[in-house]
């Protein structure tokens, strides 16, 4: 799983620790580590449309700092 996101296997882990801290994943003695089947309740859980809208505003910033660095970089040549 670490190969296939790109991230090193401490990172892997690390997710994961927290993610069963938080209570989203449980562990199964012998068996491994699965979603848990409710959510924390402490915790809110955004609709797909709300992640959209985010990934969709994150999106348009990175363009916007990926335009400045662009810009930055020709003012230096």
């Amino acid at each position: 799983m670490a190969k296939e996101q790109g991230v090193s296997l401490a990172t892997l882990q690390k997710a994961i620790a927290l993610l069963q801290d938080e209570g989203w994943l449980v562990s199964r003695a012998s068996v491994g580590v699965f979603v848990a089947d409710n959510p924390p309740k402490d915790t809110p859980v955004a609709s797909l449309d709300d992640l959209r809208q985010s990934l969709d505003k994150l999106r348009d910033e990175l363009g916007l700092l990926q335009a400045r660095v662009a810009k930055l970089e020709s003012e230096k040549d």
